[in-house]
């Protein structure tokens, strides 16, 4: 569960960011009863249990075989323990500075 928890500590904020600074309903729409019912429709919720259901399948494999295989990659490890030490957003942490410049060089180099 605790793998799950820190899956859960990387979508929340993503998800959080998507449906309060991407999403055109919240700033279309002031009756919450309605936004609500557009929000239930919305595809962000199963993305994320799809992602959670996927995250749990790769984790018991991985338990499993005994091997230390990380979904992260390099860059992506960086910016969830940045945002984790600075105590922010995983959303925050990728507007910081050297975490683009973390992202630019694990593009740049696949490390």
């Amino acid at each position: 569960m605790a793998e799950q928890n820190e899956m859960l500590n990387i979508l929340t904020p993503m998800m959080e960011y998507v449906c309060d600074h991407l999403c055109r309903f919240p700033k279309e729409i002031s009756d919450q009863e309605e936004l609500d019912r557009i929000c239930d429709g919305c595809q962000m919720g199963q993305y994320v249990c799809d992602t959670l259901n996927t995250y749990n399948r790769v984790r018991e494999r991985t338990v499993a075989n005994e091997s230390k295989e990380t979904l992260l990659n390099p860059a992506g490890k960086y910016a969830a323990e940045f945002a984790k030490n600075h105590g922010i957003s995983i959303a925050k942490a990728m507007e910081a500075p050297t975490v683009k410049a973390r992202f630019a060089y694990f593009e740049a180099t696949g490390k």
